[in-house]
């Protein structure tokens, strides 16, 4: 009898661990995705007026702005599962 306690607790401590695991690199992805947002928006900034008029400024932009999305969506999903 105190043999399947002993196994449902240590599966019971090897899912809580997974989950600090999880919620661990779920901060890391948070933290870096919110870093990589910063440094996309500057770079977006520094093209804006260029943009218009360069197309090559023109498809930096675009693809910043398309990474800023990514980014956003993200960062919304870390949020929500943290």
């Amino acid at each position: 009898m105190n043999e399947p306690l002993a196994v449902l607790k240590h599966r019971l401590l090897e899912a809580h661990n997974l989950q600090q695991q999880t919620r661990s690199v779920e901060q890391n992805i948070l933290k870096a995705s919110r870093h990589r947002l910063e440094i996309v928006e500057k770079e977006i900034n520094k093209l804006r007026t260029r943009a218009l008029t360069d197309y090559s400024a023109g498809d930096r932009y675009m693809e910043f702005t398309q990474e800023k999305g990514r980014l956003l969506n993200v960062i919304a999903n870390s949020e929500a599962r943290l």
